[in-house]
């Protein structure tokens, strides 16, 4: 019998050894290797290059996360995502169903993000609603995400009809957020604060601000606290380098100003810390301390410094496999407040997704004595306060406070039961006083914004803080900033030119 050899076979010298690739590979087989990392997932995420939307996977490599993403046009990228796994782990058994929003702005069409505003297939509802008042700005951000254009102010008409938008998804909003740009050189400042606080939709009011007018002007931050508006400060540390190089110039001095006019009167006072990659890590326990010490400040809020907007048009260095995250800042808390915090102190937000957020609540129990309430209570009944929204109810908690008695000392908390009787009568006395625990309970927290390079769908679908627009509609944060705030821009200076 004969046998038929195709034309294109290789031609094999006399003598010589025929490979062949099936035993090659048996006997390579016990030089195999596993990878280094262990996949965990996979989301969609962005090219940080051009935005195209691509698949991401989700790894654990040397105790932390990462996002490993490809594309076609630009190749591979890597972010870190969690500096500690464990934690990271452990926040995702923390999450609850999120609250449908009682009224969808925009309907699901083609994909996220696309369609935001909030479209059906969004899977929670506005815990903090932002609206931002103007993009007029006297100060020069290098990392400012708002790309301020120095072009608008928003009217008291636009303002109402976007409150009345938040009104029929919300019915009652928490906390309504006036932002900007610098919404204090808006010339109808207090007409829109006014509105924001007599509209019904508000429960609470705040304004972010970097602090300059609060600082020049103490007429201002009077006015400001007979509205009992809450003030959201802008306060990146002590160290002069630290506000050249995140906001263009040394403001340390006029943070001090601010400070003592916010103190003097008595205005509640949320402070929002940026900290940036190989800048002012090294500021976030003496930050804590800060508000520890000072009644008239209300919480604290770290942020891992975004690469979005000018951040990334004026190209700031930034290491993508070892950049700030929340771990990252919970990690430096824990080596920096010498055993009177831990990571063990905070827990994941449940109303947005858990990497967004985490939290803790400390109670006074002297001068310079406290309490963790994660130490004297179980966490999942911490997470009954916090479901489906971002700051502490203390007056529910207030009124609860004699069932909770029951339940707080735990077997860790025993050998601190005094200090734990002591914390608990300064908060009821404080609210028996004036129904609030300012200055008897701090926040700390720390959230986590994303940018291209970090960006997860799956967290932007669960996502509670979101920016109303002037037609209306309500946008994740992150996706507003990536996706859609360029074509606001236009949107709106087109508006104002005409």
């Amino acid at each position: 019998m004969s046998t038929t050899v195709p034309v294109d076979a290789p031609v094999v010298p006399l003598g010589a050894q025929v490979h062949d690739p099936v035993q090659a590979a048996i006997e390579r087989a016990n030089t195999r290797q596993d990878q280094d990392h262990i996949f965990f997932g996979i989301t969609r995420s962005t090219c940080p290059e051009c935005l195209a939307l691509i698949n991401a996977q989700i790894l654990f490599r040397d105790g932390q996360v990462f996002m490993r993403k490809f594309c076609p046009e630009h190749g591979h990228f890597e972010a870190l995502m969690a500096a500690d796994a464990d934690w990271w782990l452990h926040a995702l058994s923390r999450t609850k169903p999120g609250t449908i929003p009682l009224w969808h702005a925009t309907q699901r069409k083609t994909q996220c993000p696309e369609d935001c505003g909030l479209c059906d297939d969004h899977q929670q509802h506005t815990c903090y609603p932002l609206i931002e008042i103007t993009d007029h700005c006297d100060l020069h951000c290098p990392i400012c995400f708002a790309r301020n254009q120095h072009a608008w102010y928003l009217s008291p008409e636009q303002m109402t009809f976007m409150l009345d938008r938040l009104a029929q998804a919300e019915g009652r909003a928490e906390i309504v957020c006036l932002t900007g740009g610098e919404p204090t050189v808006h010339p109808q400042f207090f007409e829109l604060l006014d509105i924001a606080i007599n509209h019904p939709v508000a429960t609470k009011v705040a304004v972010n601000t970097h602090g300059l007018r609060l600082a020049r002007d103490e007429e201002f931050v009077r006015r400001i606290a007979e509205t009992g508006a809450y003030i959201q400060l802008q306060f990146d540390g002590f160290k002069a380098e630290t506000y050249r190089r995140l906001r263009g110039a040394d403001l340390s001095k006029m943070k001090r100003l601010a400070f003592d006019h916010l103190a003097k009167y008595n205005v509640k006072t949320l402070l929002i810390t940026t900290i940036a990659q190989d800048l002012n890590e090294d500021a976030v326990g003496e930050t804590i301390r800060l508000v520890l010490e000072n009644d008239f400040i209300h919480s604290l809020t770290l942020q891992p410094l975004i690469y979005c907007g000018d951040a990334l048009s004026n190209h700031l260095p930034h290491d993508m496999q070892r950049h700030i995250t929340l771990t990252t800042i919970l990690n430096l808390l824990e080596a920096q407040m010498d055993g009177l915090m831990t990571k063990e102190d905070f827990v994941s937000i449940p109303c947005s997704h858990p990497s967004c957020s985490a939290v803790g609540y400390f109670l006074k129990a002297g001068p310079n004595d406290w309490v963790s309430l994660a130490r004297i209570t179980q966490a999942d009944k911490m997470l009954n306060y916090l479901q489906n929204r971002l700051l502490f109810n203390s007056e529910q908690w207030m009124r609860d406070l004699q069932s909770n008695l029951e339940t707080l000392w735990s077997a860790s908390a025993v050998m601190e039961s005094e200090k734990v009787g002591r914390a608990l009568s300064c908060c009821a006395a404080a609210y028996a006083k004036d129904k609030t625990l300012v200055g008897m309970g701090k926040m700390i927290g720390v959230h986590g914004f994303m940018d291209p390079s970090t960006y997860d769908q799956s967290r932007a679908m669960k996502c509670c803080y979101h920016v109303l627009t002037t037609d209306g509609r309500m946008m994740p944060f992150c996706n507003y900033n990536i996706f859609h705030r360029e074509k606001d821009m236009q949107r709106r200076n087109a508006l104002a030119r005409a």
